[in-house]
């Protein structure tokens, strides 16, 4: 992937501190998430096998989704399933709801962001998606494969959206300044990067 518009990455130093955050969240992630299926087991168990604990899926990357939004959240994207028949809703704080046949592949509920979540984009298959901070981060859930992020670059403004290619296998990014960042098979065909913007 090569930075769009002169962006110049930061310091590798600060690309190992923010693996070395990731590896440490998805520790933390993983016992949250075993500690759950393990209260479920148990609640199963003791109403004789009602309830059955299942894993959680392969691309799965934290918490459920929610049933709701916290008082002080803003909605910043949405999403909608192939079909049309549901969505999802993500806020500033990654928390996702699900509506319609929309279905919950995991959410960053109770995680600690860089920065706020900016937007989100669905999987053509409707098993997953993807959700965008203003820093360039990029969290995957469901089926959907990472294919790199802005996360510790250098961004001349922040990112404010997303979009998936067709096939799934791809991403842009959208920076304020109007600037494109091309991930997977997503092509590059241009930006206002180095535009002056009206406002």
């Amino acid at each position: 992937m090569q930075p769009r518009h002169g962006v110049v990455p930061q310091a590798a130093e600060a690309s190992n501190e923010r693996a070395e955050k990731r590896r440490a969240w998805w520790a933390r992630s993983t016992a949250r998430i075993a500690g759950a299926l393990a209260l479920f087991a148990a609640v199963g168990a003791v109403t004789g096998g009602a309830l059955a604990a299942t894993a959680p899926s392969a691309g799965a990357t934290t918490t459920s989704c929610s049933v709701g939004f916290p008082a002080n959240a803003h909605v910043v994207g949405m999403a909608a399933t192939p079909s049309g028949g549901g969505y999802w809703e993500v806020d500033q704080f990654g928390d996702v709801v699900t509506f319609g046949n929309a279905p919950c592949d995991g959410s960053l509920t109770g995680t600690s962001l860089d920065a706020p979540v900016v937007g989100m984009a669905a999987t053509p298959s409707g098993n997953g998606y993807w959700l965008v901070a203003a820093d360039g981060g990029v969290f995957t859930f469901g089926h959907a494969s990472f294919y790199g992020s802005m996360g510790g670059h250098h961004l001349n403004a922040p990112v404010v959206g997303m979009a998936a290619t067709p096939s799934g296998n791809g991403y842009w990014l959208v920076a304020a300044d109007g600037g494109v960042f091309t991930f997977g098979h997503a092509s590059f065909y241009g930006s206002l990067g180095s535009v002056n913007l009206n406002r």
